[in-house]
């Protein structure tokens, strides 16, 4: 594929006292530019879905809630977009950029996913569901929690990393947090093994997107090494593409 070649702009001819000279800059700061390294452009369509939850927290209120991101790609040339114009879609799509040293091409693109699932005790939700204890079986997210954190102590990481959280005295009840990133579906077979996703027999069936955290999100990466990375600074690392 024919991709678009860029130059990255380094800090000193960014932050160089040049800048007076506006859209201008000295024949030593094109030099700089010149001497650095060129990359490809690769141009990718994000696809994110969500769940709108009408009149919450209160009447006439609305909150929309991801549930899943899928990227496609890689392309030549910006794909275009058309978003729905309402006040809350159920679906939105945009343009993800990623910049390869032509040094790494042909690049070799693995698919990765990255899942996170528990119960939401934010701000806003809490309140509402302290209202509803009488639809949400406690004790059940309890022995849940338990057998989980035993299963997930036990396994040893493969093509994933990976966290879970049990707080099991937070009210109205226990806080659980379960977020995996790996290769291909790794994340969500996991998920499956720990047996997690029985969490919603734990709420009436119209608590369940409100009481239950639940999105997947897919994307690609290159030269990856899941050994230097963890799932607090994905955002931060420029082969990941989600």
């Amino acid at each position: 594929m024919d991709f678009e070649v860029v130059y990255q702009i380094p800090n000193e001819v960014i932050l160089s006292r040049n800048r007076k000279f506006g859209n201008f800059i000295k024949e030593d700061d094109l030099n700089i530019l010149l001497k650095t390294e060129k990359h490809n452009v690769l141009y990718f369509l994000r696809t994110r879905r969500f769940h709108t939850l009408h009149d919450f927290p209160a009447l006439g209120a609305y909150e929309q809630r991801l549930i899943s991101s899928e990227v496609e790609g890689p392309y030549e040339s910006e794909p275009k977009v058309e978003n729905p114009k309402t006040y809350a879609p159920e679906k939105l799509e945009d343009v993800v950029k990623l910049f390869v040293p032509l040094s790494s091409m042909p690049l070799q693109l693995e698919e990765v996913s990255l899942i996170n699932y528990g119960t939401v005790l934010d701000s806003q939700s809490r309140p509402f569901l302290m209202r509803k204890e009488k639809d949400i079986d406690v004790e059940r997210i309890k022995e849940l929690g338990k057998t989980v954190k035993e299963k997930f102590d036990s396994f040893e990481p493969n093509d994933y990393i990976a966290n879970f959280n049990f707080l099991p005295d937070v009210y109205p009840f226990p806080d659980i947090s379960f977020s995996s990133f790996g290769r291909n579906d790794k994340p969500s077979k996991l998920l499956e093994e720990l047996g997690l996703k029985t969490l919603h027999f734990a709420f009436s069936p119209h608590l369940t997107h409100i009481g239950i955290r639940n999105f997947v999100k897919k994307g690609f990466a290159y030269d990856l090494s899941l050994d230097k990375i963890s799932l607090s600074d994905l955002d931060n690392h420029k082969n990941i593409i989600l």
